[in-house]
């Protein structure tokens, strides 16, 4: 969660101070800054730029930050040691400390197979100073540091950015290659004057105007003229201070071309930067590289490219030499074989296109799955089945749902809860309860029963429940986990009176599928109906023939009783396995069919949410569910 605005240090610079404001105390003299650098208490943190619109290669990016703590007094705020660097005349060793850091930094996520776009703050107080330039070039030199990884970012609140010595520097600077941007943009009274004397490709809108994009329609207006001038000079724009994936997606709609903020990410150390643009990528592929472009974009395009494929690789692939058919191996009728294999191209050619771009995604994946088993067999395929297998990824993420789903069966409802620890009892309003159950003989959910998992194996523990639960008559120690047996097993409810509640607990694990725990109740018809009115009993009804299936990884469906999930009327014993990878996906097993509408699958596929299936003859429906949190068992209120 983003630290609240008020409470943040000021950022002035690209420099941002870290941790609380300095103390009352010793002042911090221009003697402790220049300390400070030569005995390097100091460090640079980056902070990650993420693009909005894919664009190539350069779509992620950070900013070098530079943060001081004096060991006498501590963490010292940018917007002390800023000005007192630039009036002092220690800016130059400032930045040059920053930039040698930046790039040594630079160096090793390139080793490393990461290529970012590196942002490092000028001040203006340097633009009309030679020395400093050309000590600057130096240092690009000295690290083999290619300028066109670079952006000098200056900030346009002083005036000193618009003398003519200092677009004479920049211009220099920009003919060899680095980029240069406008920071805070909006705030100073030189923008224009910036923006129309300076080599400009970039300019960062200040923060102010980000935060009070949904709430100002002043700074909307602003934010929206900046972005359509920046377009109409051919300027990139980034926008500072997103914390909200509201902003976020607000901006992209706008046209804003690259984000930095607290939403993607706060500023880090240099050795985090790699596994946070890898997770970045995996966690939300949309905003990784072509992915970000509009959907009908990247499809169309990916269609195109996969046309003429078909069209030129393939008919090299059929072909032998002088363009006549070669025959496939192991084919006594070369010329009808590869007669065949064309046709089978060609309709293929003509199937694809209309169904993806006629949001016909599930039979355009079974058509991509049966496509690519085809040019595995056919060498001189490879860059086809390429297309293919980006075509099929892309169908499957829009596929794919990572939100809790019900599977509906002839026999039941199963809830599908992929969670290492769940809450049992009557919902209140301090705690809600993963299965909820709303009669008094269950305590509410803080104080009732918990399940979870742990090292491989299911436990079951009493939070403090009125009168207890009983297993095999022992009664559950408080506060003490239970590991779960393979089995069943049956957790009955004591009563005031001594008596069990006509309503029990039934736990099932099955050896063969060790990884899902499977929870429902077991109750006494007669008892229940002597203490149910008829209507309230039909909502119960529906409700008691709900299972809930906890699993980390995945389980197994068909008809053996091996299985996590039986289906009565399956035809195959183990018909597919269900998994969770990045959302719930299903494989059938063993030569089993597995339909989803009216499309065959033999192949791993997402379990689409809001889906009619037939599995080995079995069918299934798939409906989402809002949340866990409002999984009922007993939605009518039913007390008794």
């Amino acid at each position: 969660m983003a630290e609240p605005v008020q409470k943040r240090a000021d950022e002035r610079g690209g420099q941002i101070a870290a941790g609380p404001s300095q103390p009352a105390g010793p002042a911090f003299a221009p003697s402790d800054l220049d300390a400070c650098l030569d005995n390097k208490h100091y460090r640079v943190e980056y902070q990650p730029k993420i693009s909005l619109l894919g664009t190539p290669q350069s779509q992620f990016g950070v900013e070098a930050l530079c943060r001081i703590t004096d060991p006498r007094l501590g963490v010292v705020s940018p917007d002390k040691f800023i000005p007192m660097a630039e009036s002092c005349g220690l800016i130059a060793k400032v930045t040059d400390a920053v930039a040698c850091e930046a790039f040594g930094a630079w160096r090793k996520w390139h080793a490393a197979g990461l290529d970012l776009r590196l942002a490092l703050n000028v001040s203006p107080a340097l633009l009309g100073d030679e020395p400093w330039a050309k000590t600057f070039l130096e240092r690009c030199a000295e690290f083999k540091m290619d300028p066109k990884w670079v952006t000098l970012e200056i900030t346009e609140t002083a005036a000193g950015a618009t003398n003519a010595k200092a677009c004479e520097i920049l211009t220099r600077l920009q003919k060899k290659g680095f980029k240069l941007s406008i920071d805070d943009f909006g705030t100073g009274f030189s923008s224009l004057a910036t923006l129309y004397r300076l080599p400009i490709s970039e300019m960062k809108i200040d923060k102010s105007f980000i935060f009070d994009l949904e709430g100002n329609s002043g700074a909307r207006e602003l934010v929206e003229s900046a972005i359509a001038m920046a377009k109409r000079m051919g300027i990139k724009v980034v926008a500072e201070g997103v914390e909200s994936e509201s902003v976020f997606q607000e901006l992209r709609r706008l046209g804003c071309d690259e984000v930095q903020g607290y939403f993607v990410g706060k500023s880090m150390p240099a050795d985090t930067i790699v596994a946070f643009f890898t997770e970045w990528k995996s966690a939300r592929p949309e905003q990784s590289g072509a992915r970000g472009l509009p959907k009908i974009a990247i499809l169309q395009a990916l269609l195109n490219e996969l046309t003429g494929d078909l069209t030129a690789q393939v008919s090299t692939a059929l072909a032998g030499p002088y363009g006549k058919p070669a025959p496939p191996p192991g084919s006594g009728n070369a010329n009808g074989a590869n007669d065949g294999a064309k046709d089978g191209v060609r309709a293929l050619a003509r199937k694809i296109p209309p169904l993806v771009l006629e949001g016909k995604p599930v039979p355009a994946l079974a058509l991509c799955h049966s496509a690519i088993e085809q040019f595995v067999k056919m060498p001189g395929t490879e860059n086809v089945r390429t297309k293919l297998d980006h075509l099929r990824q892309r169908l499957e993420e829009e596929l794919v749902t990572s939100a809790p789903l019900e599977i509906r069966a002839s026999q039941g409802r199963y809830r599908l809860m992929r969670q290492d620890s769940v809450s049992l009892g009557r919902a209140s309003a301090s705690a809600k309860a993963d299965i909820a159950v709303k009669c008094r003989w269950f305590g509410t959910a803080d104080k009732n029963l918990r399940l979870f998992r742990q090292a491989g194996q299911y436990f079951l523990e009493d939070l403090g429940s009125t009168h207890g639960h009983l297993v095999d008559g022992v009664r559950l120690g408080l506060r003490q986990p239970m590991e779960i047996p393979f089995g069943r097993t049956l957790i009955e409810l004591p009563l005031a009176s001594g008596a069990i509640a006509p309503l029990s607990l039934l736990l099932q694990r099955n050896s063969s599928d060790p990884d899902a725990l499977m929870v429902s109740f077991d109750y006494d018809v007669r008892a229940l109906r002597a203490d149910l009115s008829e209507k309230e009993w039909n909502e119960f009804k529906g409700d008691l023939a709900c299972t809930w299936i906890m699993f980390s990884d995945k389980f197994h469906l068909g008809r053996s009783s091996d299985c996590a999930l039986v289906l009565a009327d399956c035809q195959a014993p183990i018909a597919a396995s269900l998994s969770f990878e990045n959302g719930y996906w299903i494989a059938p097993l063993g030569g089993a069919a597995l339909k989803a509408g009216e499309t065959d699958f033999h192949n791993r596929l997402p379990l689409i949410r809001d889906s009619e299936w037939i599995l080995a003859g079995a069918p299934l429906t798939t409906l989402p569910v809002e949340t866990l949190a409002t999984a009922t068992v007993g939605s009518a209120a039913v007390r008794f």
